[in-house]
Order: structure tokens, then C-alpha cells, then sequence
């Protein structure tokens, strides 16, 4: 009886490891996509692809909700959503421009920077 209490024991312990280290994957798998997925923002973001800057901001959105309660605590999740931040005001710009510059024309668009 001693023997089939430190099986199962023993087996509980490992079932909990295997839940941590799966827990552990999938979370790295989320911040390595996380980190991805801003990287290609920036190079959307270059070439004017909103089509693609939307696929992915909505992609780091969704990501992101799972890091939400590290940001404070740690800085390079901090640094990351800054950059996102920053990339998303980069192209809130860049797509008000094109519109200006759509209705108004370049020269009155221009002006109005």
C-alpha cells in the first residue's frame, strides 16, 4: 500500500511538471510569435502595406493580452510594448497623411504638418 502511495505520489509530482513545462512552451511560443509579428510590423510599416499593419496589429493585440500582467514587472516586455505603441502612432500618422494628401492634395497636405 506504502509502495502504490508514493507511485501515485510520484506521478502527480510529474504530472504537474509536464503541466508547468507545457504552460512554460506555449508561452514562449506566444512571446516568440509576440515578437515576430512587431517585426514585421516595422517592415509594413516601411513599405505602406496597411492591408498586412492591420493583420498584424490585431495579431499583437490578441497576443499581447497574455503579457499584460508581466508588463510592469518586466522591462523588456515593457520596452516591446512601447515599441508597439510607438509603431502604431508611426502609423496612425502615415495613414492620416494619405488621406490628407488624397483629399487635399500634396501641396495643401503638406501645409497642414
Amino acid at each position: 500500500e506504502k509502495a502504490v502511495l508514493k507511485i501515485t505520489a510520484d506521478m502527480k509530482m510529474l504530472d504537474n511538471a509536464k503541466r508547468h513545462l507545457q504552460r512554460t512552451i506555449t508561452t514562449l511560443k506566444r512571446l516568440h510569435m509576440l515578437v515576430h509579428a512587431v517585426e514585421e510590423l516595422r517592415i509594413v510599416k516601411t513599405k505602406s502595406d496597411y492591408a498586412a499593419a492591420s493583420q498584424l496589429v490585431q495579431a499583437i493585440r490578441i497576443l499581447s493580452i497574455h503579457f499584460q500582467q508581466y508588463q510592469a514587472k518586466v522591462a523588456p516586455l515593457q520596452k516591446l510594448a512601447q515599441t508597439v505603441h510607438e509603431l502604431q502612432t508611426e502609423l496612425l500618422h502615415q495613414i492620416v497623411q494619405g488621406f490628407r494628401r488624397s483629399a487635399l492634395g500634396i501641396e495643401r497636405a503638406s501645409l497642414m504638418e
